[in-house]
């Protein structure tokens, strides 16, 4: 059910205000600079999780812990925005189904699949009201683990119809709500493929493109965890995943490898300009849909 309060400071921000502690002017200078220089491919995001979970007490409703995680994520987007933030890398969509999961823990909303998927779904249609876009993560969902990839390779050993039934669920009622992003967790599916999941086509283009029917961006989790660095380069992670049909790689170790190695991929024809060209139109459609890129502006042409 609905996770219990923690003390203040317990796993990180402890209130709604705190997302705009820091003074705006502060925030803002360095993202407008970012957004001239690159103003078609760049987002400036924030990774705030759910932590509203934790602030609820079991004896809520679920419709009321619904409308309270929709005006959490509301307000949290609305801050972000006011500092110049257009993306939040939230909400955490994966489920605390296994007690001894730490890295998710109550970060989740939830121990429950259709309690989760409710409440995934309120919080975007908050965070699109607040005025940023957001993002659902970690798929095809990080909750019934005991590693941590952070540290080191994660395996999910559940079959596919074993997620189906669970684990996808918030995961399905999230796309429907329209979430824009979705991150893939680095876990390796071993029910489905013996590879990471952002290099697994059967994962990224066979299970969340066309089984769940997402077409909107798809983002690694952070590049310079080492469930990637212990066994992988930055060019080799780089080329594998954008043939997998993802479409943002975050922070690469070593972003000059990753980007030499795409280069020479399309060079050689181990990646096709067409390939290139889907993800590309998939950020600009998000930015065109969110209002990031302006469109429908009068030229000062007499």
């Amino acid at each position: 059910g609905v996770q219990k309060p923690k003390p203040d400071g317990a796993g990180g921000t402890t209130d709604a205000s705190h997302t705009a502690a820091v003074n705006k002017g502060q925030a803002q200078t360095p993202l407008k600079q970012v957004a001239v220089t690159v103003p078609s491919i760049s987002f400036t995001h924030m990774d705030n999780s759910s932590y509203v979970a934790r602030h609820y007490s079991e004896d809520l409703t679920t419709e009321k812990f619904i409308s309270l995680v929709g005006e959490s994520a509301r307000t949290i987007a609305a801050d972000l925005r006011g500092c110049g933030f257009n993306m939040d890398l939230a909400p955490v969509a994966d489920v605390w189904s296994n007690r001894a999961n730490t890295v998710i823990g109550d970060r989740a909303y939830s121990d429950d699949f259709d309690q989760a998927a409710q409440l995934v779904s309120a919080a975007v249609g908050g965070f699109h009201e607040g005025g940023v876009a957001c993002t659902l993560k970690h798929f095809p969902g990080h909750g019934d683990t005991s590693a941590d990839s952070h540290y080191g390779s994660v395996y999910v050993y559940k079959t596919l119809d074993e997620l189906r039934g669970a684990e996808l669920v918030p995961f399905r009622a999230g796309i429907e709500a329209g979430a824009d992003a979705v991150m893939l967790g680095h876990l390796i599916m071993a029910g489905i493929d013996e590879q990471p999941a952002l290099f697994s086509h059967a994962v990224v283009t066979g299970l969340l493109r066309e089984e769940l029917g997402f077409d909107g961006v798809v983002i690694t989790d952070g590049l310079e965890m080492r469930a990637m660095t212990d066994h992988y380069g930055s060019g080799e992670i780089a080329v594998a995943a954008i043939q997998a049909g993802v479409d943002l790689l975050l922070c690469p170790q070593d972003l000059d490898e990753a980007v030499g190695a795409l280069t020479q991929a399309v060079e050689d024809g181990t990646i096709t300009q067409q390939r290139l060209d889907e993800s590309v139109l998939r950020v600009l459609r998000l930015k065109l849909e969110r209002g990031i890129i302006p469109t429908g502006e009068k030229s000062g042409a007499g």
